[in-house]
C-alpha cells in the first residue's frame, strides 16, 4: 500500500439515511463466503452456486450455515461473533463490552496506523481513525512497547489501494502493531447501541438487552477501485460527537440532518434532501435508495417512523450528547448465512 494523493473529490465523505422496515422476520438472499466444515474448520464456496455451499454445508453436518466470525481468537467479543449472529444476547453482550480504541493525543476526526513489524517499522498495514474505532488487540506488549492488534482499514486520498490485487483485498481484516501506549478501554453506554449489517441494508436499535426496531439503511456504494474511499467500514466504533447537519453545494448537493460521528468522517445521520427554493425538504432522490448502498461511507438511516415508533431523529434526542454508544457493523463480504430482516 502505498501513499499517494488522488484527484478525487471525496464529498467531504457524506453518505445517507434510510426508509421503512417491518415486523415479521424475511430471508434475504446471501452471496458466496466461508463455510464451516462442521469440525471447527471453515471452507471457501467460490463462485455464485448458493446451493452448493448448502449442501456442503450439510454435508457436514452442521444445521445451519454460519459465516466465519473475523478472528480466530475466541475472546466472545465482537471479534469472535458469526456476522448475521441470530442470538440477541450474544450481540447485546458484544455491544456492552469495553472496547479498545487509539487515543495518542489524536482527534476523532485524525487517524494513525498499525504497522507492520513488531518494532513499529515497515509498511503501513491500516488506517487508524482516532477515538472511536475499535481495535482487536490479540497480543501483550512487546519489548518496544507495541501490541499486535486486528483492525478494519480506513481509506483516504493519501491512503488508497492502488492496485486491482490490493483493492481486492482491501475490506479484510488487517493484523498490524501500534504503540501500547497509545490504547485506552472505555466502557460504552449500558443501555442502548446499534447494529448494522451492510448486507441486509438494515440497521437495529437495542435497548436494555432487546432488539427493539429495525431501520432501512444506505451505506458505501463501492463499484470500482476508483470508489474504494466510500466503502462503509466494518467493526465496533463508539459514538463521539453529535456533528449536526452535513452539507455539501459541490459535486454532491445535498444536506444530510442529525448526523453522529462514529468513525472519522463516516457517520451515522437522516436520508440525505435537497433544499427546494421555498425552503421545504426534498428527499425524492434519495429516499427510494433505502436497503439499498447508496452512500459515500455514512450510513444513511430513514427519516419516516417504524411500526414501532422509531426514526433517525430519535436516535438523535436520545443518545446522549457526548457519549459513547457502542455500534457494530457486518460487512457483507464473506458472508454465508442467511440474513433476515424484519419485513421486505
Amino acid at each position: 500500500m502505498k501513499k499517494r494523493l488522488l484527484a478525487l473529490v471525496l464529498a467531504g465523505m457524506l453518505c445517507c439515511a434510510a426508509a421503512a422496515l417491518g415486523d415479521t422476520f424475511t430471508d434475504v438472499e446471501a452471496p458466496e463466503v466461508f463455510v464451516f466444515d462442521g469440525t471447527g474448520g471453515v471452507t471457501v464456496a467460490t463462485g455464485t452456486d448458493e446451493g452448493a455451499a448448502a449442501d456442503e454445508n450439510a454435508a457436514a453436518g452442521a444445521s445451519t450455515a454460519r459465516s466465519a466470525p473475523y478472528s480466530s481468537v475466541d475472546d466472545g467479543s465482537f471479534w469472535s461473533l458469526s456476522p448475521g449472529e441470530t442470538d440477541d444476547a450474544k450481540i447485546w453482550q458484544a455491544m456492552i463490552q469495553p472496547i479498545t480504541v487509539y487515543d495518542g493525543g489524536l482527534g476523532a476526526s485524525e487517524h494513525a496506523y498499525a504497522m507492520e513489524n513488531p518494532d513499529g517499522t515497515g509498511a503501513e498495514v491500516a488506517q487508524i481513525h482516532g477515538q472511536s474505532q475499535g481495535l482487536h488487540v490479540i497480543g501483550e506488549e512487546n519489548e518496544y512497547g507495541y501490541v499486535q492488534v486486528e483492525v478494519f482499514s480506513n481509506y483516504d486520498r493519501t491512503y488508497y489501494p492502488e492496485t486491482e490485487e490490493e483493492f481486492a483485498h482491501a475490506y479484510e481484516l488487517k493484523t498490524g502493531y501500534v504503540k501500547a501506549s497509545a490504547l485506552k478501554t472505555i466502557t460504552p453506554k449500558q443501555d442502548m447501541g446499534l447494529l448494522i449489517d451492510m448486507l441486509t441494508q438494515r440497521m437495529y436499535l437495542f435497548i436494555n438487552g432487546e432488539r427493539v426496531t429495525e431501520f432501512k439503511i444506505s451505506t458505501g456504494l463501492v463499484e470500482s477501485l476508483e470508489d474504494a474511499l466510500f466503502e462503509t467500514i466494518a467493526g465496533e466504533f463508539i459514538t463521539v460527537s453529535h456533528t449536526g447537519t452535513l452539507k455539501d453545494d459541490s459535486k454532491y448537493p445535498m444536506l444530510s440532518d442529525y448526523a453522529i460521528r462514529i468513525n472519522g468522517g463516516i457517520l451515522v445521520h437522516e436520508v440525505p434532501h435537497k433544499e427546494r427554493a421555498d425552503g421545504s425538504k426534498d428527499y425524492s432522490e434519495y429516499e427510494p435508495l433505502l436497503g439499498t448502498k447508496a452512500s459515500h461511507g455514512c450510513i444513511r438511516v430513514q427519516r419516516e417512523k417504524t411500526p414501532e415508533g422509531y426514526n433517525h431523529k430519535w436516535i438523535w434526542d436520545n443518545f446522549e450528547r457526548g457519549e459513547p454508544y457502542k455500534v457494530l457493523i457486518w460487512s457483507d463480504l464473506n458472508r454465508v448465512d442467511t440474513p433476515q430482516t424484519w419485513q421486505e
